[in-house]
C-alpha cells in the first residue's frame, strides 16, 4: 500500500514535469531560431577548425564558396554542413589560386599562410601519399570529429537557456514540487485522479515529439481542475513557508530543464510499473449447495 502511494505521487510529479518541460522545449526552439544559435555555433566551430577567429581568412573563403552557399537559407548561414561538402570546398580553396589555376596539392598546402591548418593538412597529405581522395576522406573525418565537439558547445548553451526558462515557467505557474507532493500524499481521490490523467495523456500521445504546447497547456488546466495546486490565484503561503516554496520551485525548474522526452519515457515506465503491480482480483467463491431437508 505504502509503495503504491509513493508510486502514484511520483506519477503525479512526473506528469507536471513533462507538461512544463514541453513548454520549455517550445520556448527553446523559438529562441534558437530567433538568435540563429545553431548556425552561429557552427560558424564559431569552423573558425576554430580553420584557425580563423576573425572570419577574415579560410573560414570566410569557405562560407563564400558555392558548395557551402548552397546550404544558405534566405541569406542566413547554414546550421548544418555535410563533411563531404566541407572537404571538397576546403580542397578547392587550398589548391586553386586567384586565377582559377589548380596546383599540386602538396605544394599548395605548403604555400598556406595559416600555419596551424598547414600543419594539419600536411599530416593528411603525407599519410595519404598525395592521394587526393584519401586526403579528402581524412578531412571529412577531421570535420566530423570537430562537429562532435561543436554539438557539445550547442548543447551546453541550450541547457543554460533551458534552465533559465524552466525557472521562469516554474515561478509563473507556481508549480511547487514540495506542495504538489504533499497534496498528493494527503488526498487519495486527487492522487488517483491525477494518475488517471497521466494514463489518459499517454494513451493520446504516441511520443514526446508528437506532443504540442497547446496539449501541454490544456492538460495543465485539466490537472488544475482536478484539484492540484498550480497557479498563484489560490496561493495561501505563509511568510515562514516561503523558504520551502522557493526550494520547491527550484526542484521543479531543475526537473523541467531535463526536457520532455526524459519525463515522457519515465512516465511510461512508472505507469506500466503501477499497472503490472496491481493485485489480481480475488477469485469468486464457489457457491455451496444447501443441504436438502
Amino acid at each position: 500500500m505504502f509503495g503504491s502511494v509513493i508510486l502514484e505521487i511520483a506519477i503525479g510529479l512526473i506528469l507536471v514535469y513533462l507538461l512544463l518541460g514541453l513548454i520549455c522545449t517550445a520556448i527553446n526552439e523559438l529562441v534558437a531560431q530567433a538568435l540563429s544559435l545553431r548556425s552561429d555555433t557552427l560558424v564559431q566551430g569552423i573558425r576554430n577548425i580553420l584557425d580563423d577567429p576573425n572570419h577574415e581568412g579560410l573560414a570566410k573563403e569557405l562560407y563564400n564558396h558555392h558548395l557551402i552557399k548552397a546550404f544558405y537559407k534566405k541569406g542566413q548561414k547554414p546550421s548544418y554542413i555535410p563533411s563531404h561538402s566541407f572537404a571538397l570546398a576546403l580542397l578547392d580553396i587550398v589548391t586553386r589560386d586567384h586565377t582559377g589555376q589548380v596546383h599540386d596539392l602538396k605544394n599548395a598546402v605548403e604555400k598556406l599562410p595559416n600555419e596551424n591548418v598547414k600543419q594539419a593538412l600536411r599530416v593528411f597529405v603525407d599519410k595519404a601519399a598525395g592521394n587526393a581522395l584519401q586526403v579528402q576522406a581524412q578531412i571529412e573525418q577531421w570535420f566530423n570529429d570537430a562537429t562532435d565537439r561543436i554539438s557539445g558547445w550547442y548543447k551546453r548553451r541550450i541547457q543554460q537557456i533551458t534552465l533559465f526558462f524552466a525557472c521562469l515557467v516554474a515561478v509563473l505557474t507556481n508549480a511547487d514540487s514540495i506542495s504538489i507532493a504533499n497534496k498528493l500524499a494527503q488526498d487519495t481521490v486527487l492522487r488517483q485522479a491525477v494518475v488517471a490523467q497521466a494514463e489518459d495523456y499517454l494513451r493520446q500521445t504516441a511520443s514526446a515529439d508528437s506532443a504540442t504546447v497547446n496539449r501541454a497547456m490544456q492538460n495543465l488546466k485539466e490537472v488544475k481542475k482536478i484539484g492540484l495546486t498550480i497557479g498563484w490565484e489560490d496561493d495561501d503561503t505563509a511568510d515562514w513557508q516561503w523558504i520551502t516554496k522557493v526550494i520547491g520551485l527550484m526542484l521543479t525548474a531543475l526537473a523541467a530543464s531535463l526536457g520532455a522526452p526524459f519525463w515522457f519515457d519515465l512516465l511510461n515506465r512508472m505507469v506500466n510499473l503501477r499497472s503490472s503491480g496491481k493485485a489480481p482480483p480475488a477469485p469468486a467463491e464457489p457457491a455451496t449447495a444447501k443441504p436438502q431437508k
